[in-house]
């Protein structure tokens, strides 16, 4: 081998291990923002859904309960608006439950 290609092979190698912890980095950045935020997001908007089918229905504990995972969910995603909203819909859903309770 040539001095210019052990030359040319050195330095491959020493850019090995920055492109590998560059990738490193993006991958771990991504992952954080994922479960950061993009999976709480989407968890309450399924818990938005049982909410509604839920209420649909007339089954009162399931409503609220799916909007306290809302809320919560909500929260997780640093949502303030639609926390709070969910949250004043699982106080709601708590005066319902104890009015349909005294009328039992």
């Amino acid at each position: 081998m040539t001095a210019e290609m052990e030359k040319w092979a050195k330095n491959q190698n020493a850019i090995i291990p920055v492109i590998s912890l560059f990738w490193f980095i993006v991958v771990i950045a991504l992952v954080i923002w994922f479960f950061s935020g993009g999976i709480a997001q989407h968890l309450a908007e399924d818990y938005e859904i049982q909410y509604k089918i839920a209420l649909q229905s007339g089954e009162w504990i399931d409503a609220r309960y799916a909007a306290s995972m809302a809320a919560l969910f909500y929260l997780d995603a640093h949502d303030d608006y639609n926390y709070k909203k969910w949250k004043n819909l699982e106080r709601d859903m708590d005066i319902r439950i104890e009015k349909q309770k005294r009328e039992e």
